[in-house]
């Protein structure tokens, strides 16, 4: 039987993003094998959902910072007995430690496999840190010798790939994401779900601004909290009552730091900390837009799934997002990371319902191509391509 390896630094992943790919890899004849940190699950509380999926796991004790030297060392050390034992047929990997581990030890390790990394956005970008541009760019380019297949998820990232010299001619992929699947939810389920966060949280019927995604520096929660104070201020002026409430959904280590800012603005009443979704199709039906103001992406799919569900977004105008985003008829692109700018045009969307209406229908319609079953015809075709 052939043997495929899927690679990511947090167990997470490939439940949340991935599975898919397994399904398509296993239907192709595959036994699927999974090597990560399967202590570190960032999406979801545990490693529950790859009960019963057919996938055998390696427990590698992978660290997500390049600078911890030692722990990483140990790591690849653990990677490279895997692939050597494993006979692997095929290995793809992903997130940036795990994908340079995994290319390091599969070309040290001598093995015959096909290797496939899916950069899901490389941290050198236009507008990244100098520091950014000095470490990981020539490591990804130099890594780019050991990999046979480099699969990208947007175009900017694309552009760049196609200038690396991967060991398969005509090697480089774009790759339209992960796909999304577009489902409709009973609406007695919708309404249902509303009447139980209403009685959680007290809200009151508030309308709902929603983001989604871990609670991290990269996600740019800071600017969006003090959005939400700027916004209250307005109305405070105005003698209005707020109507809104800000939910996030998501789960990270600056939850504490962010539950501290929202205490220090007294916005606990106007900012929800929900945790880890798993009705997230619900709440995006019950929600009025979505706002995503991050620094840094590759493809969001919570951006995608808002998308689907016929929501406008605010976004940052960086790579990822304006991908998707079509200014002014999906919803708005911010290009200064300005609180007054994301407040203008969420006060104007949330006052303005027939504009809201306007671009969550683009929106359906632009997010069709995106659709999980395309992205799987894409992906078979290059797993089928490497055999």
């Amino acid at each position: 039987m052939k043997k495929a390896l899927i690679v990511t630094t947090v167990s997470g992943f490939v439940p949340q993003f991935e599975m898919n790919n397994v399904r398509i890899l296993q239907r192709l004849g595959y036994e699927v094998h999974y090597a990560s940190n399967f202590r570190t699950p960032v999406y979801g509380k545990d490693n529950r959902r790859l009960d019963g999926s057919g996938v055998v796991r390696h427990q590698v004790d992978f660290v997500r910072s390049p600078f911890r030297v030692w722990e990483n060392v140990r790591a690849y050390g653990q990677l490279k007995r895997v692939i050597e034992k494993g006979d692997y047929d095929l290995i793809h990997c992903h997130t940036p430690m795990g994908g340079a581990l995994a290319r390091l030890a599969a070309h040290r390790a001598g093995v015959r496999a096909k290797v496939v990394y899916t950069a899901h956005g490389f941290h050198f970008y236009k507008g990244a840190p100098v520091w950014n541009w000095m470490i990981y760019y020539p490591v990804e380019r130099w890594l780019a010798k050991y990999t046979d297949v480099i699969i990208t998820i947007n175009k900017e990232d694309f552009r760049r790939a196609c200038k690396f010299r991967v060991r398969k001619l005509e090697g480089v992929f774009g790759v339209r994401g992960v796909g999304i699947s577009v489902t409709e939810v009973d609406k007695n389920i919708i309404n249902h779900f509303r009447e139980s966060i209403d009685q959680r949280y007290n809200l009151e019927h508030k309308q709902i601004i929603l983001s989604v995604g871990e609670l991290s520096k990269r996600k740019n929660y800071k600017i969006a909290i003090n959005t939400i104070y700027r916004m209250k201020q307005y109305f405070k002026k105005t003698g209005k009552k707020y109507p809104y409430c800000y939910i996030i959904c998501g789960q990270g280590k600056k939850k504490k730091s962010l539950q501290k800012l929202v205490k220090r603005k007294k916005l606990e009443k106007e900012v929800i900390f929900y945790g880890y979704c798993e009705h997230i199709t619900e709440m995006l039906a019950n929600s009025e837009l979505f706002f995503f103001p991050s620094k840094q992406e590759g493809l969001p799919v919570a951006v995608l799934e808002a998308m689907a569900a016929g929501l406008p977004v605010v976004a940052s105008n960086i790579r990822g997002n304006s991908d998707l985003i079509v200014d002014g008829k999906g919803g708005f692109l911010v290009r200064k990371n300005k609180t007054y700018l994301y407040s203008k045009y969420l006060l104007y969307l949330l006052e303005n319902p027939e504009v809201r209406r306007t671009m969550g229908n683009w929106n359906r319609e632009y997010v069709k191509k995106y659709r999980e079953s395309e992205i799987m015809k894409k992906m078979e075709y290059i797993y089928t391509l490497l055999e």
